[in-house]
């Protein structure tokens, strides 16, 4: 997969930039969901994101991944309430555990998609006016963060 955006991709986001824009000029909030912490209580994590309606979680690769020096557990189920993303895990998580989200991620294969993609978004959408077909949508930033225990730091 190219590391850039086709001309109708790269359209679509000088669309929503400018859709961004307009909306700061009226001093409407206007930005993507961010991942701001992650916690973890046994073996759920949850991810908090800054973001301006509830997430939703399209079809598709879901864009999680733990990062560790040592052996990470798989996440075997994600999805979201509110601002939150759930992740269930296979196993203990290590202390060194960070969580990414479409970050840093690497692909052996063509599979028609970028690596470092997810599916997660807010629930704002809009037709596009430069193409009608597509659907603009905000979606989440790529990010990584600390794994702190939950309640804070041990």
């Amino acid at each position: 997969m190219p590391t850039t955006l086709d001309p109708q991709a790269a359209m679509l986001v000088d669309e929503l930039e400018a859709l961004a824009i307009a909306a700061l000029q009226d001093n409407t909030p206007w930005y993507c969901p961010s991942l701001r912490t992650a916690h973890v209580n046994g073996r759920t994590i949850t991810a908090t994101f800054s973001t301006l309606s509830d997430l939703l979680l399209d079809d598709g690769p879901h864009g999680c991944a733990l990062l560790s020096e040592s052996a990470a557990p798989s996440i075997t189920n994600v999805s979201v309430q509110g601002h939150d993303v759930i992740l269930k895990l296979d196993g203990d998580l290590p202390a060194d555990a960070r969580l990414s989200y479409a970050w840093g991620a690497t692909q052996k294969q063509n599979t028609g998609r970028f690596a470092n993609a997810g599916s997660l978004r807010d629930q704002w959408s809009r037709p596009s006016v430069m193409a009608p077909a597509q659907t603009l949508h905000r979606n989440a930033l790529a990010g990584c963060v600390a794994v702190l225990p939950a309640g804070g730091p041990a």
